[in-house]
Order: C-alpha cells, then structure tokens, then sequence
C-alpha cells in the first residue's frame, strides 16, 4: 500500500505524501523518473521481498492497476519473481532492452534477473528462501520489511541481501 500512495504521491496527489515515509517516496520518484531522464529509458529495479506468494500476487496486482491508471505502464514494469515461475516481461519492455542489447533475435525474452539490467521495474520477489539467485547491477533498492524479522539471524539477513 506504501507504494502504491507513493506512486499517486510523486505524480499526481500530493496530500498523500504525509502517509508515506521519506524513503519510499524517494524510491518511487527514482522509479518513476529516471527512465526519462536516461536518453534510451534505462532506469532501476525495487525488489520487495514478500515470503507469501498469495500476498505476493495481490501485490502485483494492486501495483500494476494503480500504475496503468495513473499512466505509467510505459515507464516501469511490475513482475512476479518466483522460483517455480518464469518471469513475464509486457511486449514492449522487451522490445526496449532487445534494443539496449543489440538483440536481432526474434524470439528472445529475459529467463533471469540479470537479464533485467537497466529495466525500471519493481520485482515482487517470492517464495522461502530465494537463494543463489543473482540480480543485475541495476538493482538499487531491496525492501525487506514484510519479512518475518522474529527467524532472521545475522546469516538469514546476509543470504537475503
């Protein structure tokens, strides 16, 4: 929910500000303002880690309509990461970093995170213990607040990060 008033608050509606903290406004404008600054569109990835895959999908869900109303479905990405899953990139994502990449195969489609370098996207990260997984340097924020911090150790916490 953060998010989501974050994402009204940088664009459109201001009053929300006071119910979101600093730091999520400021992800969010990142988010939402890098790819026009970059000259081809290339911006950052949030990853929010949610262990729940049912809350992870209604995650997904309520970012991606509060997005596309408030007209940003060009800007950034929304995507479910799931280990059982593959990952879904909308058309004309993919058509973007195909150009980044100097990609001339038809039927490539990104099969990893790394293949997500330079793509503004907030990846929704599920599932128990997502380990050796490997993110692209684009990665710039990782939220772990929805983390049941009573099982986190010091090793739990390093292997998450």
């Amino acid at each position: 929910q953060q998010y989501a008033e974050a994402m009204m608050a940088v664009t459109s509606m201001n009053l929300l500000r006071e119910h979101t903290t600093p730091e999520t406004l400021s992800i969010m404008d990142d988010l939402i303002c890098c790819p026009g600054k970059d000259k081809i569109g290339r911006g950052h990835m949030l990853l929010i880690r949610v262990p729940s895959v049912q809350l992870a999908m209604l995650a997904k869900e309520r970012l991606q309509d509060v997005r596309d109303k408030l007209g940003l479905q060009y800007r950034f990405e929304v995507l479910l990461g799931n280990p059982a899953m593959e990952l879904t990139v909308s058309k004309h994502f993919v058509t973007r970093m195909k150009v980044w990449r100097g990609c001339e195969q038809e039927e490539w489609v990104p099969h990893t995170y790394q293949d997500l370098e330079g793509l503004p996207c907030i990846v929704i990260l599920t599932g128990k213990d997502p380990l050796g997984e490997s993110f692209p340097r684009s990665m710039k924020y990782c939220d772990l607040r929805l983390i049941d911090s009573s099982y986190l150790t010091r090793t739990t916490l390093e292997q998450e990060i």
